[in-house]
């Protein structure tokens, strides 16, 4: 009967040694950060409370794969009933997995075991490309975005070629998203370089990514001339036109004209900016003062917005003959009982309209002008001047101004036949007159004499 109670009494001190008490409880596990990087550190918190006042005695982590700093304390003490015990410490990673961490907390009467899961992942930030075909020797604007399982903090991105911007900073990875602009020249991954915090672990990495790239259509120079052949001193018309074939805006765009002995109505034309995919069309006024070949050089200058020059260069060839542009035909000089009669005709051979245009004829101290004005290309004037008896000879002087402002002269000489006149129709009246009234004379005597 002893014996019976004293394996009784040994079997309740046993069961209270295996039986866990509920007095002391790990009521919270802390880890920042919640998933490692292989090398990361996260600071732990143990959390524990107590439903009674507790004497705890010791605290043990018990796991493989990390390592956890302390990993035994002991002599914690006593904590109070309805009161909790913070204990820090720390987790060093290494290799990537999942590990179980089994922590044992011993107090004066019994023991406490609980279990709790690390995380260690292999993974960085990728970053993601909204376009990955891109154009070379252009502007190209591009938008990226980060993307990660784990929110990673105070993200730095920096493009390893000249951008703009050059660099990104971000507090967190959800933020993570922008738009970048550059200039490729050859074709190439783009290679970023990305740091970040996990906690308090500082990370960087170098990322390449692969694009497609086609080669860039540029500004499209096209010319045209409104005629291939002209007099010396006429004007004929450039007109330039350019088509933006780029995917971006360019910008202080000069249009500049040139050639040697050749006068323009400007050499320079300015547009602000040209958008993608579209034209725009522009003309100069010009005048060759030499016959034979001329050439004019159309050069077109122009930036894009990261300040990048480019020049096309054309040339275009037309010939100048020595034709005059306006001239004198049936030119008759004739001379009458009164005076001499001057008439003919002025005729414009030219390309362009001939302005203020004068006819001036002069014969000794005598000047007699006449102001047609203008006249369109194709067109002729009649001109009809009187001069005196006595003129014998004399010169007749056009004078006109081209498109281009330039005053232009040509000149004939004439002369006055001396036995030649035609007589007037006031002249021929009076013949007429004179010969009717000798008629009458003569009938007159012829009746006289009959009646005798």
């Amino acid at each position: 009967m002893k014996s019976m109670q004293i394996w009784a009494t040994l079997l309740i001190i046993s069961l209270l040694f295996v039986i866990p008490s509920k007095a002391i409880e790990v009521s919270k596990i802390e880890i920042n950060p919640a998933v490692l990087l292989p090398g990361d550190v996260a600071d732990g918190k143990l959390i524990l409370t107590s439903q009674k006042e507790e004497d705890v005695r010791s605290i043990s982590f018990k796991t493989t794969g990390v390592k956890i700093t302390p990993s035994f304390i002991t002599e914690i003490g006593v904590i109070a009933k309805g009161t909790s015990y913070e204990f820090p410490f720390t987790i060093k990673a290494t290799n990537p997995g999942l590990y179980g961490v089994e922590v044992l907390i011993n107090t004066k009467n019994d023991s406490k075991k609980h279990i709790f899961n690390v995380e260690v992942v292999d993974v960085k930030p990728l970053l993601i490309l909204k376009k990955t075909r891109l154009i070379l020797n252009e502007v190209n604007e591009v938008e990226f975005s980060l993307a990660s399982r784990i929110n990673f903090e105070k993200v730095r991105v920096e493009p390893l070629f000249n951008s703009e911007p050059s660099i990104f900073y971000f507090n967190t990875l959800q933020e993570a998203t922008g738009t970048f602009k550059f200039y490729p020249t050859e074709d190439k991954p783009l290679s970023f370089k990305i740091s970040f915090y996990n906690g308090r672990n500082y990370h960087e990495t170098i990322q390449n990514v692969e694009v497609e790239y086609e080669s860039s259509k540029g500004v499209f120079l096209t010319y045209n001339l409104s005629f291939s052949v002209l007099p010396v001193n006429d004007v004929s018309s450039l007109s330039v036109s350019l088509a933006n074939l780029r995917n971006d805006r360019v910008y202080g765009v000069i249009v500049e004209v040139n050639g040697d002995r050749i006068s323009f109505s400007e050499n320079r034309r300015e547009i602000p900016y040209l958008d993608p995919f579209t034209s725009t069309s522009t003309s100069f006024l010009f005048s060759p003062e030499k016959s034979g070949k001329n050439e004019i050089t159309i050069r077109v200058s122009y930036k894009d917005e990261m300040g990048n020059d480019y020049v096309i260069q054309r040339s275009v060839e037309f010939t100048a003959t020595d034709q005059e542009i306006l001239g004198i035909s049936n030119l008759d000089v004739k001379k009458t009982l009164e005076e001499v009669k001057i008439t003919g005709d002025l005729s414009n051979g030219g390309r362009s309209k001939a302005r203020n245009v004068v006819i001036e004829v002069i014969a000794k101290n005598i000047t007699k002008n006449f102001f047609v004005g203008e006249l369109e290309s194709g067109d002729f004037f009649s001109f009809d001047f009187s001069l005196p008896l006595v003129t014998k000879k004399g010169t007749i002087i056009v004078s006109w101004t081209n498109e281009l402002g330039s005053v232009n002269k040509i000149s004939k000489e004439f002369s006055v036949p001396v036995k030649s006149f035609e007589k007037s129709p006031r002249n021929t009246m009076l013949y007429i007159g004179i010969a009717a009234v000798i008629v009458a004379a003569i009938i007159v005597v012829a009746l006289v004499k009959s009646r005798k």
